[in-house]
């Protein structure tokens, strides 16, 4: 998939690291469109770079790893 060096890698990494299970990541869908990275409306499924889930609290999040201003 080539995440070697990769920002989401090491986000993978840290997150182990530090007690959390991460998942490859579940589609986010929703009813009405939004934005695509061009501007037009039409984006109604997305999927993030990993799912987390914390032991402790058994709380979940998707997380989406980006170096831009995104």
């Amino acid at each position: 998939m080539g995440r070697r060096n990769s920002s989401e890698s090491l986000f993978e990494q840290i997150a182990v690291h530090s007690g959390f299970c991460v998942f490859p990541p579940k589609s986010i869908r929703i009813n009405a469109p939004v934005a695509d990275k061009c501007g037009i409306v039409r984006k109604t499924v997305t999927t993030p770079d990993w799912y987390v889930v914390d032991r402790k609290s058994g709380r979940e999040v998707h997380v989406e790893i980006t170096n831009s201003s995104g």
